[in-house]
């Protein structure tokens, strides 16, 4: 409307100044797309360098203490409210499972979700973990807590599974349960390496270990003789 209430028309000149704001805009808001794209790259690369000189700097002896930082890291990396990395026991058959409580469970390897990853080798990512036939609901009626988001992927190390990391509830900006992402997937694969090359390595020097005390044993057993 005119100042004068009555009705007008816009005009060839509004319509090429619409033009050249919409151009404008178009631009900015590609820049800005651009930019967060690249912050996120970035943050994401200091969080794996992170990663890295937090395996590298750990202790091969303290296998247990190495596996808390593995899900501190992923939980952050992911923002995931829970985390659980169970290790591959292929002597034995079975899935050493740990949870942020520093509570250990052992179970047979096809067990869970978990089992389902170390069998097929492929990750599982579900907006509901209830909808997953192999998701087991007895934790979540024992303890009252609530699993919803669910991203599960395999730890490699030289093309093979020695883990499996389970992430839970993803968390946003205001601690409302939302879906892993794509972003989450790729994020937690590329992880994964460095997780599983400093588990492995932690394992085989504990394996050392034991054998260099029994070895240790024996000698000193021959000697008495």
């Amino acid at each position: 409307k005119s100042a004068r209430g009555t009705e007008s028309v816009f005009t060839t000149e509004d319509e090429e100044t619409m033009n050249y704001f919409a151009t404008f805009a178009a631009v900015s808001l590609r820049t800005f797309h651009i930019f967060q794209e690249a912050r996120q790259q970035y943050e994401q690369a200091q969080s794996f360098l992170k990663v890295a000189h937090c395996f590298l700097s750990s202790s091969l002896g303290e296998e247990r203490e190495l596996v808390q930082t593995v899900m501190y890291e992923a939980r952050r990396l992911t923002n995931a409210d829970r985390c659980a990395i169970f290790l591959l026991d292929e002597n034995e058959k079975v899935l050493e499972a740990h949870f942020d409580t520093k509570t250990v469970v052992r179970m047979p390897m096809t067990s869970g979700i978990a089992g389902h990853v170390v069998s097929t080798g492929c990750s599982i990512r579900l907006a509901d973990a209830y909808t997953h036939p192999n998701f087991n609901r007895s934790v979540d009626v024992v303890t009252g807590y609530r699993t919803k988001s669910l991203l599960c992927v395999p730890v490699m190390y030289e093309n093979n599974i020695v883990a499996v990391a389970q992430l839970v509830n993803k968390l946003d900006a205001d601690g409302c349960v939302i879906p892993f992402t794509e972003d989450d997937e790729r994020s937690l694969s590329t992880f994964s390496p460095f997780a599983g090359c400093s588990l492995r390595n932690a394992r085989l020097f504990q394996f050392a270990e034991f054998k260099a005390t029994k070895a240790d044993a024996m000698l000193r057993l021959a000697h008495t003789l």
